[in-house]
């Protein structure tokens, strides 16, 4: 697995470890409409795209050229994405990715962590700062707004 800076023809892969991530990763703790709500069938590609252009991105990538998995820095501390696909959790893909982007914060990092991934953030030092309830679709996604102090 190789860790390298996002480009453009990633995206597809990184939406299908998005949508995978979510749908089979968090299935045991949000309802289908919740998955549904956070990473529907269709989504805006280009919506994306500057998005992960607009921000400090990396991609894991399989020895075979495969997205495994994502995440991005936006300004100078908060992890806004972070997604492993299923297949490759718990291989240290969802590690090396957060720490390539820790080395390029400038200080604290904040993260919005599902309840999947709390613990994961957990293990990485990060700390609860509260609980927070976000809502997409009309449904609200239980999360966790955390905080790594540097």
């Amino acid at each position: 697995m190789k860790i390298r800076t996002y480009r453009r023809e990633d995206l597809r892969g990184m939406l299908w470890v998005f949508h995978e991530a979510v749908h089979r990763s968090c299935a045991g703790a949000y309802s289908p409409e919740q998955l549904a709500a956070w990473a529907p069938e269709t989504v805006d590609e280009e919506a994306w795209a500057r998005r992960f252009a607009g921000s400090q991105t990396r991609v894991a990538v399989s020895a075979h050229g495969e997205v495994v998995g994502f995440a991005n820095l936006e300004g100078a501390g908060y992890l806004d994405c972070l997604y492993v696909a299923p297949e490759a959790q718990g291989r240290g893909v969802g590690s090396a990715l957060c720490a390539a982007l820790e080395t390029l914060a400038s200080g604290d990092i904040e993260v919005r962590a599902s309840l999947v991934a709390r613990p994961f953030f957990e293990g990485r030092g990060y700390r609860v700062l509260r609980e927070v309830h976000p809502v997409r679709a009309g449904l609200a996604l239980p999360a966790f707004d955390m905080r790594l102090a540097r």
